[in-house]
């Protein structure tokens, strides 16, 4: 009767170690899910700023270009007085 219920306990510990195997492998796949979603987010941030970066050089090189414009014109208008 003793083997009997060594038996029985080592089917249960049997159950339980490939339960937490499984388990182990869920938790594995949701870490890589994670992960892999924070690659692309990541890309996506880079990617956003640096398109962000790019217009703001534009922008400013139009501004400076509106300046130097507005300075030419006002050394014009004082020269015109």
């Amino acid at each position: 009767m003793a083997e009997y219920v060594h038996l029985i306990g080592t089917e249960q510990v049997q159950s339980a170690a490939n339960t937490m195997r499984d388990a182990a492998h869920d938790m594995r796949n949701a870490a890589n899910t994670i992960h892999n979603a924070l690659q692309r987010h990541e890309e996506m941030i880079c990617n956003a700023l640096c398109i962000h970066g790019q217009i703001m050089i534009e922008v400013m090189k139009e501004l400076n270009k509106l300046e130097m414009e507005g300075m030419e014109n006002n050394g014009e208008s004082k020269n015109n007085k």
